[in-house]
């Protein structure tokens, strides 16, 4: 092992902030079992970080639930500020491009997938060894679509 390895110098620089923290610890080590101080942490500080958490948690659970059902900002969103509206539209709920029509099993190593893309039919097959395009065509239109 030369000193001009890499690995050689990333275990050298793990070997002394392992023995740095050691050393760090070792007064905390000294204690005796059972013989703690009082953290004199503030009942204010305990509730308040409580109430944050709950109130982050719930904040999530209605982001959630909207972006789910396709609402976006939801009610009341012309008081909010711009620069947010404009970041909840980056995530809001899109029409996706792209979906499954139907899949086939073959055998139990081969599939095939008819997919729609834009406008655009493709059959694809897969194996654990990859897929492959079998074909790919222009989307049928029903009478109903047809403007």
């Amino acid at each position: 092992m030369s000193r001009c390895d890499p690995f050689f110098t990333h275990r050298v620089a793990a070997l002394a902030v392992g023995l740095g923290c050691l050393a760090c610890a070792a007064p905390a080590l000294a204690d005796r079992l059972g013989a703690s101080h009082d953290l004199d942490v503030p009942w204010w500080r305990v509730v308040g970080a409580t109430a944050l958490c709950a109130a982050l948690a719930i904040a999530a659970i209605y982001a959630v639930r909207a972006r789910s059902m396709g609402q976006g900002l939801g009610v009341g969103a012309k008081l909010w500020p711009p620069r947010l509206i404009a970041a909840a539209k980056l995530f809001a709920v899109r029409e996706r491009r792209m979906r499954p029509i139907e899949t086939l099993r073959l055998s139990p190593r081969m599939d095939v997938h008819l997919f729609a893309c834009d406008d655009t039919e493709f059959t694809i097959a897969s194996t654990p060894q990859g897929g492959f395009l079998i074909s790919s065509r222009p989307l049928a239109r029903t009478q109903g679509e047809v403007e």
